[in-house]
């Protein structure tokens, strides 16, 4: 009799903790799904190592008995409605090693419940995540995942939630996020391409931290309401990229942060395409880069925001509403004291202003010069255009792009001035590189830090007034030419369409004259002294936000020889309804001895008429 009781009382303790356990668990939504772990190294230099790999455990029968989960290995939910509960003992933390991360790979549908922590301390019971980028890129690519697990943790690391859900194109509702403090990068990336995300979570920290909710909601296209975001003291490109591209958003959040940091709100709702008003900004005090792009291209808002701010910082205001076609009414900018590139290209595009607080191409390294030239370069590498500022007689201002696949010029660990014409870059191989200009002085750079890699965004140089080019090399420590750029210093060509006989020209700021199919339209490329450039080839697309699709339904844009406009093509722009065209073009240059690219935007609406005989 008392084995029995012994044994009852035993099964009693078991049947209680296992009540007791919160365990991850997946629960197929239809037959025949199936799910596995996978190790992905980031650098595909690593080396494989079994460090790498947590302890997984799953269970088929309730909790009864448990298997190790290897990796490559799937294990298959055969009806819709089949359970699997997950757990491990990793108290170090899920993924461990920086360089790796271990993310559940799916098929079929299914909806995780329970506790994600279940994996950290064998039942889910745990608040503290233990180590940093914990469960980072976890369910990342997983478009099998309808549903997200509980995420109960209030004491986050950095990195610990990155990417974790990042391309769930089937997930429609955001977990909890109930942490009030927040690390660096924790939730970077998190929701990135939920295109099927309809609802945030409530966001309730006030205590930020660098790139916090960086990436966070990047094209989630079918995101309409932004959560609340009560911190007012923000931190360094904390909600930088936060709503990319988020064309279901119709309203921002209210934005009550007086405390402002570098690249704070950068690009926060670019693209964002439904947003109609922007919401108030009352800091009077702005830090490097803080507004800037923040509403580029969203093309249906229509009012500026009070912008009080009387103490500005570089590149402060720069691009902030560029691309705002509807924007029809800019706000007064009461500061007195400028600084560099303060509002560089900030209400570009803007063609529904009928006046802005400044010339729209303003480039400002002090009140006395303001004008904005644009330059082109050529050289070895993918780019092709970069912006140059002549701040005075003898200076000019290179500003790279902000995505650059010239990376020996792009990024490096560590960016150090050597002496008047030389910067030192220390690359991710921890080699020295050095940038370089023999004809000119390098006067000032500016970079733009990511986490442990510099990226350099602008470079000024001290030039003969005369020079008509320089040339930026980048060299080994050996003195082995790895790239050069040459900077050609007259200004880009300004563009026309011969339509017949007559010559407009193109600009984003003037309506178009009408043009039917049958006409003979032709892009003609000048130089500012009257000297025509021959157009070698171009081609020609629409405009959605930041990007460019071609004018079929394809993916590959059709290149066209010459200069002619092809009829087909002025058939599909008449009546498209597309509001925003944009023009590549190539062409020789004034000296008929190089190669240039160019691109043009202008305005569809109400521009064209339908063909007549």
């Amino acid at each position: 009799m008392l084995k029995k009781h012994l044994t009852l009382l035993l099964f009693l303790c078991a049947a209680s903790a296992l009540h007791a356990a919160n365990y991850l668990t997946f629960t197929a939504k239809e037959d025949g799904s199936s799910f596995g772990i996978d190790i992905i190294k980031k650098y595909l230099y690593e080396e494989d190592s079994s460090s790498a790999i947590p302890d997984v455990q799953y269970s088929l029968d309730g909790g009864k008995t448990w298997t190790k989960l290897p990796t490559d290995t799937f294990i298959s939910l055969k009806r819709k409605g089949d359970k699997a509960l997950l757990r491990g003992n990793n108290p170090q933390g899920f993924s461990v090693i920086t360089s790796k991360y271990t993310k559940f790979v799916m098929t079929g549908r299914i909806a995780a419940s329970g506790s994600v922590m279940s994996l950290i301390d064998n039942v889910g019971k745990s608040v503290v995540i233990p180590n940093e980028c914990c469960f980072d890129g976890l369910f990342e690519g997983c478009t099998s995942l309808t549903k997200a697990p509980k995420l109960p943790a209030t004491k986050l690391t950095d990195g610990c939630y990155a990417r974790m859900f990042g391309g769930c194109t089937s997930l429609t509702q955001a977990p909890q996020l109930p942490a009030k403090a927040l690390a660096n990068n924790c939730y970077t990336g998190m929701f990135s391409y939920c295109t099927s995300l309809t609802h945030a979570p409530e966001l309730p920290a006030t205590q930020l931290a660098n790139s916090c909710y960086a990436n966070m909601f990047w094209e989630c296209t079918s995101l309409t309401k932004a959560p609340k975001l009560p911190a007012t003291q923000l931190a360094n490109s904390c909600y930088v990229d936060m709503f990319w591209e988020c064309t279901s958003l119709t309203k921002a959040p209210k934005l009550p942060a007086t405390t402002l940091a570098r690249s704070c709100y950068k690009d926060m709702f670019s693209g964002c395409i439904r947003l109609t008003q922007a919401p108030q900004l009352p800091a009077t005090k702005l830090e490097d880069y803080c507004y800037e792009s923040m509403f580029s291209g969203c093309i249906r808002l229509t009012q500026a925001p009070q912008l009080p701010a009387t103490k500005l910082e570089d590149y402060c205001y720069e691009s902030m509403f560029s691309g705002c076609i509807r924007l029809t009414q800019a706000p007064q900018l009461p500061a007195t004291t400028l600084v560099y590139n303060c509002y560089y290209n900030m209400f570009k595009d803007c063609i529904s202003l009928p006046n802005t607080p400044y010339p729209s191409d303003t480039c400002v390294a002090s009140p006395a010069n303001k004008k904005l030239y644009e330059y082109k370069w050529s050289g070895k590498g993918p780019m092709d255009t970069m912006y140059i500022c002549r701040t005075n007689n003898d200076t000019i201002h290179v500003e790279f792009e902000k995505v650059s696949i010239v990376h020996k010029y792009s990024f490096g660990r560590q960016f150090k001035r050597i002496n008047d014409n030389k910067l030192r870059i220390k690359t991710e191989g921890h080699k020295n590189n050095f940038l370089s200009c023999e004809e000119c002085k390098i006067t000032r750079y500016s970079v733009d830090q990511k986490v442990d890699i510099a990226f350099l965004t602008g470079i000024d140089l001290k030039t003969n007034p005369t020079d008509e080019m320089v040339h930026l090399r980048t060299t080994s420590q050996d003195g082995e030419l790895i790239s050069e750029i040459t900077i050609i210093l007259y200004p880009e060509p300004t563009l026309y369409l011969k339509i017949n006989d007559s010559i407009v020209k193109i600009d984003s700021t003037v309506p178009m004259p009408s043009f039917n199919e049958k006409d003979d339209i032709r892009l003609i490329a000048m130089t500012e002294d009257g000297r025509d450039l021959k157009v070698i080839e171009h081609y020609w697309g629409y405009m959605d936000g930041h990007h460019v699709r071609p004018v079929c339904d394809c993916d590959l844009f059709e290149i066209i020889k010459g200069n002619q406009i092809n009829p087909k093509h002025l058939k599909r722009m008449i009546g498209s309804g597309e509001e925003k065209i944009w023009f590549y073009f190539r062409y020789y240059d004034r000296h008929l001895n190089r190669v240039f690219q160019s691109g043009r935007p202008f305005f569809n609406t109400g521009q064209t008429s339908p063909n007549t005989d």
